[in-house]
């Protein structure tokens, strides 16, 4: 129950920083910085996501053979796992990073001029950071997904690669492009 009670900590920081750092959430475990993002839709985003990966997971735990899972202990702890990627939109401040992003495709898709060497710099370590996190929170997810359904050894991670997938896919078809308007 506490992993519940700061995964809607974090809850709250990941919609608060959607609107900080224009961003969205359209699974489990990504974030998608967009131009501008309705105050609720970071929230809505992270809700839907959370529910569709829960009963995901849910029921590929139980064709795995994991018979008592512990529902709450998986939501809290994929609530708590997304801890690492909700203070992630707080470094797209005033869309830098959006921006910075934008420009690198520019260059490689249209052959234009590097941007300059700082910028550079600070967007190789931002992109290292991103990828920790990224890779952070994976790792919490299995955990939180190992302890709710106790499956071990190879079933746990099959069953685990294929509710990612499963997921991601459902979410990315069920959670709209815009909540309102």
């Amino acid at each position: 129950m506490r992993a519940l009670a700061i995964g809607l900590v974090f809850l709250v920081i990941g919609s608060v920083g959607s609107v900080f750092g224009e961003v969205r959430y359209p699974g489990i475990f990504t974030w998608q910085y967009v131009e501008s993002v309705h105050w609720l839709s970071g929230f809505f985003d992270q809700i839907l996501g959370i529910l569709i990966a829960v009963v995901v997971f849910y029921l590929i735990a139980y064709i795995f053979g994991a018979r008592k899972i512990h529902i709450l202990n998986m939501t809290g702890g994929f609530l708590v796992a997304r801890g690492p990627i909700v203070f992630l939109p707080f470094l797209n401040f005033n869309g830098w990073l959006y921006g910075v992003s934008e420009n690198l495709i520019e260059v490689g898709m249209e052959g234009e001029e590097l941007p300059g060497f700082g910028e550079s710099v600070v967007m190789v370590l931002v992109s290292i950071l991103l990828l920790l996190c990224f890779v952070w929170t994976i790792s919490l997810l299995f955990s939180a997904y190992r302890e709710s359904t106790r499956l071990r050894g190879i079933p746990s991670l099959i069953s685990f690669i294929l509710g990612i997938i499963v997921s991601l896919i459902l979410t990315g078809w069920m959670i709209p492009d815009y909540y309102f308007g």
